[in-house]
């Protein structure tokens, strides 16, 4: 019940605040300031290059620190996962799929064979055949992992280690779905029965994309075709947007990323750290993790995905697709997370919501997000790759107060951000929960998304 309360709460309350950030971003000095202070303040903590891109209906601002430019482009790793899930959807608003709840394989097995694979049922057992569109966009097809990080108990990663040592080798679809870990010929529970995070899911959505779009290899399919849905002018602000189909960093970007975590033995004082901008594996799950952009276009991506102004990439119903339960802490939704611990507000209060996505490949990482209840999206980028992925949200937590003071014209909130796992907390004070057993406010550092006025409210 409280679960209910909490979600039509923040939606009847979202119609309310909507448009009112757009006039702060055109003429408010305040805002750009302080977003600057922000991101400077991040990019000399973290000791790194970052950029923050804010976008409304009206327009939008950059603000970058650290050696970073305004126009710089930066790699976005699963951020990518988003576009391949909103083209996914544009494919079925055409009619190139049926539904989103069809078993897959008719329509991906031929992408296979053209790959020298086996169908479907081939690489992951017969129960593969059940798969649909929705299983591998919400990451629940069972479907195992190419990514290898295992972050507890040990910090080891197979698979970072073998794309390191060989630094120009391009892990294309068919070489992702034969490395032993995946190509185990069977799935790791049946489709629909669990949700497990696997990335592999969008190189199959990628295939499956390639197929309905008629390409006769998997790299003759445009990702940004996805972008042709919006007015030629609009179409033509992404000029800093590639998808980087072949080739490491270096040939799309001349940002250096650093990998400065603890896989594989690591050490993560040294700075700037390992340089990846050379190593293609990068860019190894193709429509999971190869967008290469700056910062505006990202806002500006997000802002036309989720926003309540046109244009818009999606009709209102798809658009409703992509919108994960903002009751449900940290959960995946279709091709999007659930991102509200990052607002620090209430869960009773309408700006608690936030949705989006978070970026993290071998030397960069990245968080992108849409705020409905004062429709604007964040964009926040860096040229480093650490443990926790703390850098991105750290940035997004204290920007979001600032968003927040303009949109509605009171005093920022003064809050902290705490960093406990890649998701991280951003404390304002609304920490409080209810013991639904006692029937009394608890304050719970950990799991609290209540001021204490509304724990009172839901608990008695």
């Amino acid at each position: 019940m409280l679960l209910q309360r909490l979600s039509l709460v923040a939606a009847a309350a979202s119609l309310v605040l909507q448009p009112q950030l757009a006039a702060s971003l055109e003429v408010d000095a305040w805002l750009q300031e302080r977003l600057q202070a922000i991101i400077n303040d991040a990019a000399s903590t973290f000791e790194c290059e970052m950029s923050m891109a804010v976008q409304s209906s009206q327009g939008g601002l950059v603000v970058s620190a650290g050696g970073a430019a305004d126009h710089d482009k930066f790699v976005w790793g699963s951020v990518t996962k988003q576009f391949t899930g909103a083209a996914l959807l544009q494919a079925v608003e055409a009619g190139l799929l049926p539904s989103l709840d069809v078993p897959v394989h008719p329509y991906l097995d031929p992408m296979l064979k053209k790959l020298g694979l086996g169908k479907l049922s081939q690489l992951f057992g017969w129960v593969a055949n059940f798969i649909t569109a929705r299983h591998l966009a919400t990451m629940s097809s069972g479907v195992p992992d190419y990514d290898t990080a295992t972050p507890f108990p040990t910090m080891d990663d197979p698979f970072r280690a073998e794309a390191y040592a060989t630094p120009s080798i391009e892990y294309t679809p068919a070489k992702l779905l034969n490395v032993s870990w995946v190509a185990t010929g069977s799935l790791t529970f049946a489709p629909g029965s669990q949700f497990h995070y696997s990335s592999t899911n969008f190189v199959l959505l990628g295939l499956l994309l390639a197929e309905l779009h008629g390409a006769d290899s998997w790299d003759e399919w445009d990702q940004g075709c996805l972008l042709d849905a919006l007015p030629p002018a609009r179409r033509a602000m992404y000029s800093r947007t590639s998808f980087a189909v072949h080739g490491p960093p270096s040939r799309y970007t001349g940002v250096h990323g650093y990998d400065r975590t603890t896989y594989n033995g690591g050490n993560s004082s040294l700075r700037p750290g390992t340089d990846v901008s050379d190593i293609a594996g990068v860019y190894g799950g193709w429509t999971a993790s190869d967008v290469t952009a700056s910062t505006a276009d990202i806002a500006r991506f997000s802002y036309d995905l989720y926003g309540a102004a046109a244009p818009q990439l999606l009709s209102p119903e798809s658009q409703a697709v992509m919108v994960p339960d903002a009751s449900s802490h940290g959960q995946y939704g279709f091709a999007t997370f659930q991102l509200s611990g990052l607002t620090g507000q209430s869960a009773l209060s309408p700006l608690f919501k936030a949705y989006g996505h978070l970026g993290a490949t071998y030397g960069y990482q990245s968080v992108e997000a849409y705020f409905p209840a004062i429709d604007v999206s964040l964009a926040i980028a860096s040229n480093i790759e650490t443990d926790h992925q703390t850098q991105p949200s750290y940035a997004a937590c204290y920007a979001y107060q600032a968003l927040v003071a303009a949109a509605t014209n009171t005093t920022e909130a003064k809050c902290t951000y705490g960093s406990g796992s890649y998701f991280g907390k951003c404390n304002c004070g609304n920490l409080w929960k209810c013991n639904t057993f006692k029937k009394q406010c608890e304050y719970d550092e950990h799991s609290g998304y209540l001021s204490k006025g509304d724990c009172a409210t839901v608990c008695h």
